[in-house]
């Protein structure tokens, strides 16, 4: 990848870029919908998923994991203490600003310097190590469920993308975001956006689902049931 002839110099320029990520679902107009750009029968499966209870969590940026937490939490309440056991609330969590990041790969936080991105956006960990991976992917237990639901390093306190998807929760990536991320990386990059898009695109998890707008997948889980979770 082609990197600035002085990085010192476009720093700056490049982590202010970042912010536009935290809106990026406002500040994009509504893009056609593309034959192939969307797995309409995916989105629409989830969302019709069966179960007793149903959560959409919106979530436009990483703010230190909150959204990952509320889905956990979520989980657990409604399997132990409400006593519904696995399976009772299904939890869709809806990322369409720099909350994208959550369900990229450790290539996609290497080579676009997501930790830079958060940081200059107002999005930023400064409690964790800046390390070229995504720090909320691999999950920090042996995703055992026969693990005590208060073994606070088993798997009912495993909060991370891959654990809490063997819980089923679900993940909406919007379109909008993707773009206007990649747009932004790639001017200060000095990559072409469309190469940055398809990076992204490659780099979501298994599972994840690109939908068209974030708020338009939130507005339809809502009428799908769904109550709706702020993060």
């Amino acid at each position: 990848m082609q990197k600035t002839s002085d990085f010192s110099t476009t720093r700056s320029q490049f982590l202010a870029a970042g912010s536009v990520l935290a809106t990026a679902a406002f500040a994009q107009p509504a893009r056609a919908l593309a034959a192939t750009g969307y797995d309409l029968a995916a989105m629409e499966g989830a969302l019709s998923r069966p179960a007793r209870h149903r959560q959409v969590i919106a979530a436009p940026q990483i703010s230190r994991g909150a959204a990952l937490r509320y889905a956990g939490n979520t989980l657990n309440a409604f399997q132990f203490a409400l006593g519904g056991g696995p399976g009772s609330v299904h939890t869709i969590c809806v990322f369409y600003g720099s909350s994208i990041f959550y369900v990229m790969n450790d290539s996609v936080w290497s080579t676009y310097r997501v930790f830079d991105v958060l940081d200059g956006s107002g999005d930023g960990l400064p409690l964790l190590v800046h390390e070229p991976r995504n720090p909320f992917l691999h999950a920090r237990s042996p995703l055992r469920a026969t693990d005590a639901p208060d073994d606070t390093r088993g798997y009912y306190h495993d909060f991370s993308v891959e654990a809490l998807s063997h819980r089923g929760v679900t993940w909406f990536v919007c379109d909008n975001a993707l773009h206007t991320g990649a747009e932004q990386v790639g001017r200060f990059e000095h990559v072409d956006p469309a190469k940055v898009y398809a990076d992204l695109r490659a780099g979501l998890v298994p599972g994840a689902i690109v939908v068209p707008a974030g708020v338009a997948a939130i507005v339809l889980a809502q009428e799908a049931r769904f109550a709706l979770q702020p993060a």
